[in-house]
């Protein structure tokens, strides 16, 4: 698979993830109820935020990484900006009077385009096959 030519597209759908993810996080409107630590709704919430940066993540590394191994140093240099973005949107939620900050959606903000690393490491062989001691004749 010859990455370098979806290298925009998969910038792109970073973007536009990115856009999403902050106008649903900062959508005002009444104010809504807090859910218990206790129930499903909270932690299906904070799964949709780690499955989101997860997502935001993989695309944006396979979007702006122009190397050819893929370390974790790589990723980490390449990745931090999601990883702010991730953070900062969640803080932010602390001066809209209609949203709450959440700990462990700040967390899956955050730890999500790291876990997306492991996405990553599993398609190794797949993104490197555009290497030439990989082509073949």
């Amino acid at each position: 698979m010859r990455i370098r030519f979806y290298r925009p597209l998969f910038l792109a759908v970073a973007i536009l993830g990115m856009l999403l993810a902050l106008s649903l996080q900062m959508k005002t409107g009444r104010h809504h109820e807090t859910i218990s630590f206790f129930f499903w709704d909270y932690w299906l919430d904070t799964l949709k935020h780690l499955g989101g940066f997860i997502l935001i993540g993989f695309a944006y590394f396979v979007g702006v990484f122009r190397g050819r191994e893929i370390s974790f140093g790589a990723y980490a240099r390449t990745i931090w900006p999601v990883m702010v973005f991730g953070a900062l949107s969640e803080l932010v939620q602390l001066w809209i009077p209609t949203r709450s900050c959440n700990f462990f959606d700040l967390l899956a903000n955050t730890l999500g385009p790291l876990l997306g690393y492991l996405i990553v490491l599993l398609l190794t062989p797949k993104l490197s096959a555009e290497s030439p001691q990989d082509a073949g004749p």
